[in-house]
């Protein structure tokens, strides 16, 4: 089973890759939890963009524009109830960079 997460970043702005360029930014980043364990639980992130930032004086992977997030698993047999998905980001634009944020998701699991 699988499930593709396409992110729509407003132009202006960016979110930082998978995994993030430097010690103090935080990365995109995927988290799926279910009821019961899933089974080969792999995330697959695009290579970000590696843009240069004035601001900053420092290059970084970002992601814009738009952006899919995959994961893949096996559901375990025992596997029921919902599928929660978690993406957390930082939104930023040329010279500020908002709070850390997150989406939730949840939906049943295939085959329910």
């Amino acid at each position: 089973a699988g499930i593709i997460i396409n992110l729509h970043i407003r132009e202006g702005w960016h979110i930082n890759a998978q995994p993030a360029r430097g010690d103090f930014i935080k990365p995109t980043a995927l988290t799926l939890n279910a009821d019961a364990a899933l089974i080969n639980l792999a995330l697959d992130y695009p290579p970000g963009r590696v843009l240069f930032f004035p601001a900053l004086d420092e290059t970084l992977a970002v992601y814009s524009g738009r952006v899919a997030l995959a994961a893949h698993w096996q559901k375990n047999p025992t596997a029921h109830g919902a599928l929660r998905l978690l993406v957390q980001y930082q939104a930023c634009d040329d010279s500020r960079c908002l709070p850390p944020a997150e989406l939730r998701y949840s939906m049943p699991l295939e085959g329910e």
